[in-house]
């Protein structure tokens, strides 16, 4: 979100707020001025309440993003070094070899899961897309087991299968199974 209208809806809420207050107090019964007060005090309050409660929520949400995002990259700068050395052709892989590619899948199954839930922006989402796309194009393993998960568990991978086929299509990148 751009960060000028990041706190618009706490300010909207205030506005609002303000204006509520100020109806009640100007068509509240003229006879109770003290009535009024409160009653303008009370709004007052509970906007202030509602706009310390939305930024606190914010700030929250900020932290958890700032959290998995840490973490996601902890996990990749773990995997990166093995995911550029794979050749672009195809190669035989042991076992410790596919794990780690499965690792990698699974892992950006999981950046798609909390990209759905609305825990990572979408911006991080696409760049974080383009480059699991780069893998899945440029290295035939990759693309290999990718593939192999498509055809046996589609449905897996909370979407992110289906989210990644819809990119290459969009993209119009052909990325062709066998």
């Amino acid at each position: 979100m751009n960060r000028k209208f990041r706190n618009l809806e706490v300010y909207l809420i205030n506005v609002i707020g303000l204006f509520i207050g100020i109806g009640f107090y100007y068509y509240a019964d003229k006879k109770e001025l003290i009535g009024k007060i409160e009653i303008f005090a009370a709004i007052l309050a509970s906007v202030v309440s509602i706009s310390i409660s939305r930024v606190r929520i914010k700030i929250e949400e900020d932290r958890m993003f700032k959290d998995l995002f840490d973490k996601f990259n902890e996990r990749y700068d773990k995997l990166n070094d093995f995911l550029n050395r794979l050749p672009k052709g195809t190669c035989v892989l042991n076992i410790y070899e596919k794990n780690k590619i499965y690792d990698y899948l699974n892992m950006c199954s999981e950046q798609y899961l909390w990209h759905k839930k609305g825990r990572i922006p979408n911006d991080v989402w696409q760049a974080w897309k383009a480059g699991i796309a780069h893998f899945i194009q440029s290295k035939e393993s990759v693309k290999s087991i990718f593939c192999e998960e498509k055809k046996a568990q589609a449905t897996s991978y909370y979407g992110f299968i289906k989210e990644m086929e819809e990119y290459f299509i969009e993209c119009k990148s052909k990325l062709t199974c066998p």
